[in-house]
């Protein structure tokens, strides 16, 4: 099951759900299943990696990231390696808003993976953010991503997920 979500979040990200080529803002889409549980995937594109998330309605509150590319400044990446990543949500005035992932790294798909709990203030950092810092273990820059499209991204997966409502 988790294998075949992994799958899944993969093909989104480098076949077609992903913001098209040299495109710098976030793209989003949602659905609903049979049962009627919706499901998010929100992503964008900087410097050939792609960076994004999905949810499904129910269960945790949490997003799934996915990670890809062919290399990751200060992130060593073999197969089935794992690592804390933080994502620092830069916002305007120099504040920032930080959310930790463990995450690990498949190597056929050149992929990181973890999930991590998310609620309101998570979800308002991530919509006002001017960028989203990936920082590795030691805190040191590994990507740095712009947050166009940001706002709409994050309405999609509180409409969808049901998550992060206030």
């Amino acid at each position: 099951m988790a294998r075949a979500f992994f799958a899944m979040m993969w093909f989104a990200a480098c076949c077609g759900l992903a913001a098209p080529a040299g495109a710098a803002a976030w793209e989003a889409s949602g659905q609903r299943d049979k049962s009627g549980a919706g499901n998010a995937y929100v992503s964008v594109k900087q410097s050939g990696h792609v960076l994004g998330f999905s949810c499904r309605q129910g269960g945790a509150p949490a997003l799934q990231m996915t990670l890809t590319g062919k290399s990751f400044a200060n992130l060593y990446a073999a197969d089935d390696v794992e690592a804390v990543l933080t994502l620092r949500f830069d916002l305007p005035g120099g504040a920032y808003h930080t959310g930790r992932v463990k995450a690990w790294y498949f190597g056929p798909d050149q992929a990181w993976t973890g999930k991590f709990a998310v609620d309101a203030n998570i979800l308002n950092s991530f919509a006002h953010a001017e960028s989203l810092s990936l920082l590795n273990p030691k805190g040191q820059l590994v990507l740095k991503f712009p947050m166009a499209g940001s706002a709409r991204a994050v309405k999609i997966i509180r409409r969808q997920c049901r998550i992060g409502l206030q």
